[in-house]
């Protein structure tokens, strides 16, 4: 059995949901100083780009997967 951190399933469902928590807390990733309209855009693009590469993560994970994880 693998640890749970050496999970793909479980490291792309933690990081969607980094995403989730950022775009529900608004986070900023940028300062506050830098945000402009490009600014808004980027924090939008990569808040969004970070969902789909911790959902397809967890996709791969779960399909490529051999045996059980072990807590």
């Amino acid at each position: 059995m693998k640890k749970w951190y050496e999970s793909k399933t479980i490291i792309g469902t933690l990081i969607l949901f980094v995403a989730l928590l950022k775009s529900m807390t608004g986070v900023e990733i940028l300062g506050s100083e830098e945000i402009t309209l490009l600014g808004n855009n980027i924090e939008a693009v990569v808040t969004g780009v970070l969902a789909l590469i911790g959902l397809f993560t967890s996709i791969y994970g779960r399909f490529t997967a051999k045996g059980k994880i072990e807590l």
